[in-house]
């Protein structure tokens, strides 16, 4: 189920928000299978909208060590989360923000490094999306996605802006 709420206006004016947010699962079997050299391109600039990024990456059996998001293919700055116990973590929790054009894009949580091989993840997001200078903000909650990962695959969700955001 997705849903929608709006800060500072009613639930009427929140229905009228237009904007798509469409959760795929699965396997990214594009991402880069080298996690030591994440590529820093900047991020396509919108007309001041941004989009922050809450998500978590949870292991059903074996552990993660490092992980990041990825958005439109390109690691988000400070949004890599490495585990503090050497031997791996359940669970990783990830946060980054974007600024972002109209337009069809993806998020994809990346693991770049875990015990063993193969690992089980239940991965979750939350999307917040505003405009520059605004009071108002749309938060998306995406549709939980179960995958099996291995070091430098990752699990994409796919959101959709259109202009009418706030």
């Amino acid at each position: 189920m997705k849903r929608s709420t709006l800060y500072g206006r009613s639930a009427r004016r929140a229905l009228a928000v237009s904007i798509c947010a469409v959760a795929l699962t699965g396997c990214d079997n594009t991402a880069s299978l080298n996690p030591a050299a994440p590529s820093f391109q900047p991020l396509t600039l919108g007309p001041g909208r941004s989009v922050e990024i809450f998500a978590s990456l949870a292991a059903e059996q074996g552990s993660c060590m490092e992980a990041t998001i990825l958005y439109d293919g390109v690691e988000v700055p400070g949004a890599r989360a490495e585990c503090a116990n050497a031997n791996g973590c359940v669970r990783l929790d990830l946060t980054g923000a974007a600024r972002t054009a109209t337009g069809r894009h993806t998020i994809s949580l990346q693991v770049l490094s875990q015990s063993p091989e193969a690992v089980d993840y239940l991965a979750t997001t939350t999307i917040l999306v505003s405009r520059d200078g605004s009071s108002q903000s749309v938060t998306l909650p995406l549709e939980p996605s179960r995958a099996t990962l291995r070091a430098g695959q990752s699990v994409r969700f796919e959101v959709h802006f259109q202009n009418s955001l706030p």
